[in-house]
């Protein structure tokens, strides 16, 4: 039980080591490990299904904290956009900027309407 324990560590200290490295050269040295082994468990289902569900978790916390910054971003563009002595080359930018995301979030909104309508026909459809 004890290897089983030792192996565990080292798995979770070799993930942890390819969320910092550059590049699994790098995260090998950090884990203290060869990087044929870490490449060997790289391979495996397993250590991939961990590594996924590591990154998933920083990467939700990077949209925890871009959303928090949202309203500053959103404050700085309705600054720019509504100081009259804010040149017009940047008003114009920011308002370029504003037009150009409004699009892209309209066209993710309708992308997600359509994924929900053919998610609930599939299931549905297989029930």
């Amino acid at each position: 039980m004890k290897a089983n324990v030792t192996r565990r560590t080292r798995r979770l200290k070799a993930i942890a080591a390819l969320l910092q490295a550059r590049d699994v050269r790098q995260a090998a040295k950090l884990a203290g490990i060869g990087e044929r082994t870490l490449y060997q468990w790289m391979a495996e289902d397993e250590f991939k299904a961990e590594l996924s569900s590591a990154e998933s978790a920083i990467l939700d916390a990077v949209t925890r904290r871009m959303t928090a910054l949202g309203n500053n971003a959103l404050d700085v563009i309705e600054e720019t956009l509504t100081t009259p002595q804010t040149s017009l080359t940047l008003r114009l930018q920011a308002a370029k900027m504003v037009f150009e995301y409004l699009l892209r979030m309209r066209g993710l909104r309708g992308l997600e309407e359509r994924l929900n309508r053919l998610e609930a026909l599939y299931g549905e459809s297989a029930n």
